[in-house]
């Protein structure tokens, strides 16, 4: 008999710590008369329902197991906070959820801010724990967000115990044979249990040991996780959103207003466009079906599948003007993306500016995309005076935290054009108080660093670049893809001019493995890593051999052929790694 068994048979206080644990469906056997004898014994109606946006985790500290329940709440009686290390493996699971993972059910969420707790459900060991710290909880933490993101509960058979890096990858943690002690004792309903794939096989020993039913999962990343806990997700959510069209018209209609606000919360955005697909093929009614088409083709433009964004000109003129001119953006920008160099288009969202001391920030954030727009076709004089444009309105509107976009912009024309005295007022002047202020997010500063870094490699001062870069240290695994891809490139080319070879090659071998891990967002890498170091090599047939592969692309083919068709006499291998907007 266990010891929850035993505490729900014994005195009232014994008791007392039953029903707490009996609280979560965790604790509850599977076995229908080990059930039904906790019933009796506790007075209990029934075992609870699993809640979405909560996870089991477990916990060791002086000699004591703990097993808790991680939910968002606004603390009080029976809740123990969180510390520092703990809180940060909650963000970093925020993060990476919303970076990689699809499915959401409930987008909005991505939005709120939430305090964390844990609730103590048991405890193998003597004493208790008044703080909850460490990392151990950040793989159970991504559990709790993909659960409340989709809208679907944990399956209560499930506890995982291991750490959660930025860049998604899953590691192992202290004192399994310990926190095996709780699971027995009193996780009763447990019986999977997820651990970094280095423990994999440490915990199935333990386990045997113990005589335990447990299946071990030692995973790698957090895809794996997915796999394992939510692996019908796509499909269970489809099936739900045809059930209840008043759910697919509410989830289409946040896609859309979240694709529109373009927030760096989603970062790779192919998990968002992967719903926001679902969505338009179940979604009942024209409207929400646009909404939902609109908000996949802006996510696929941000991994790099742009398609020019048609918009109804009827239904446009329908919408209110602030919400008008953020969907000409988009439009904007996907027509630079998809090499397509369209004058009407530009003109319609230059009519719809107004004039300049009645700008807002809708007007700041069409500026930045018709900057994007005329730097993709090499017109960078024109380029250069609407980022500008873009970047001081936004300052004057004390809006600093909306600038990083044009800023990047601006900073990869000033390199291209080879602007030094430009580029080095623009640094002291908006570009340091940028980043001094501390509402620019910390992704931001990741875009901010690599296009500062790469407009300094492109000046002749490498040195600089290469301190830039290696500044911003372990931040770099908070960026997309393809940003971490195109920053270790950037790097190596710094390397490369200062006779560090060896530093180089690493560097371009970190960009590739980095590229190819992003697959949609950032394959580009991969290729244009083997041209610098053809071109660095003189290695004419090599450096053909990566254009050539780069252009057959599905994706990128069409920014090979725009920018072959803008460089004249220039070598295309050269333009492609001189132009390349990353």
């Amino acid at each position: 008999m266990t010891l929850l068994e035993r505490a729900a048979l014994a005195g009232a206080s014994k008791v007392r710590l039953a029903r707490r644990a009996l609280s979560h469906p965790v604790c509850w056997p599977k076995d229908a008369a080990r059930r039904e004898r906790l019933l009796a014994a506790t007075s209990m109606d029934a075992p609870p329902h699993p809640k979405p946006g909560t996870a089991p985790f477990l916990t060791m500290s002086e000699g004591r197991a703990t097993l808790w329940s991680l939910e968002p709440s606004a603390g009080g009686d029976g809740w123990v906070d969180l510390g520092r290390v703990a809180e940060n493996a909650v963000e970093t699971a925020r993060q990476v959820v919303a970076r990689d993972v699809a499915a959401l059910a409930h987008p909005e969420r991505l939005m709120e801010s939430r305090s964390w707790r844990a609730r103590r459900l048991a405890v193998a060991g003597t004493g208790w724990d008044h703080l909850v710290d460490g990392a151990s909880l950040g793989v159970a933490a991504g559990l709790a967000f993909i659960s409340e993101l989709a809208g679907q509960p944990v399956p209560p058979d499930v506890v995982a115990s291991a750490t959660l890096g930025a860049d998604g990858r899953v590691g192992p943690v202290e004192g399994l044979a310990k926190k095996l002690d709780v699971v027995a004792e009193w996780g009763l309903g447990l019986r999977r249990f997820i651990v970094a794939a280095d423990q994999e096989e440490e915990l199935r020993a333990l386990s045997k040991a113990r005589d335990l039913a447990l299946e071990v999962h030692g995973v790698s990343e957090i895809a794996e996780v997915v796999d394992l806990v939510f692996p019908e997700l796509f499909e269970d959510l489809q099936g739900r959103w045809k059930a209840q069209p008043s759910e697919a018209v509410r989830v289409a209609r946040t896609l859309f207003e979240l694709a529109l606000e373009n927030t760096r919360l989603l970062q790779d955005w192919a998990g968002f466009a992967d719903t926001a697909g679902v969505v338009a093929e179940v979604v009942q009614g024209e409207d929400a079906r646009r909404e939902a088409e609109i908000a996949r083709q802006i996510a696929e433009r941000h991994i790099g599948r742009a398609r020019p964004l048609r918009l109804d000109e009827g239904w446009l003129r329908g919408q209110r003007r602030p919400i008008r001119l953020r969907l000409l953006a988009h439009a904007v920008q996907a027509a630079a993306d998809a090499a397509e160099d369209d004058e009407e288009l530009e003109a319609l969202a230059r009519s719809q500016l107004a004039p300049d001391l009645d700008r807002t920030g809708e007007d700041f954030r069409l500026l930045g995309a018709l900057g994007r727009f005329h730097a993709a076709e090499h017109r960078f004089d024109r380029a250069r005076r609407d980022l500008r444009d873009a970047v001081d309105g936004w300052l004057d509107i004390g809006a600093i935290a909306q600038v990083s976009h044009p800023a990047c912009e601006l900073l990869r024309v000033l390199g291209v054009m080879g602007e030094v005295e430009s580029l080095e007022r623009f640094r002291e002047e908006k570009l340091r108080r940028v980043l001094n202020d501390p509402r620019v997010d910390p992704v931001s500063r990741t875009f901010l660093a690599l296009a500062e870094a790469r407009a300094l490699v492109q000046l002749g001062r490498e040195q600089e670049g290469l301190a830039r870069i290696e500044a911003v240290g372990h931040g770099w695994a908070l960026a997309p893809r393809h940003v971490q891809a195109s920053a270790e490139r950037w790097r190596a080319r710094a390397l490369d001019v200062l006779g560090r070879e060896a530093a180089a090659q690493e560097a371009r071998a970190r960009s590739r493995r980095i590229a190819q891990e992003g697959k949609q967002s950032a394959s580009f890498c991969d290729a244009l890593c083997r041209i610098d170091a053809a071109l660095h090599e003189r290695d004419e047939a090599a450096a053909g051999a990566a254009v050539e592969e780069l252009g057959a692309h599905d994706q990128y083919g069409r920014d090979v052929e725009r920018i072959a068709r803008r460089v004249g006499d220039e070598k295309l291998a050269n333009a492609l790694a001189r132009h390349w907007r990353y």
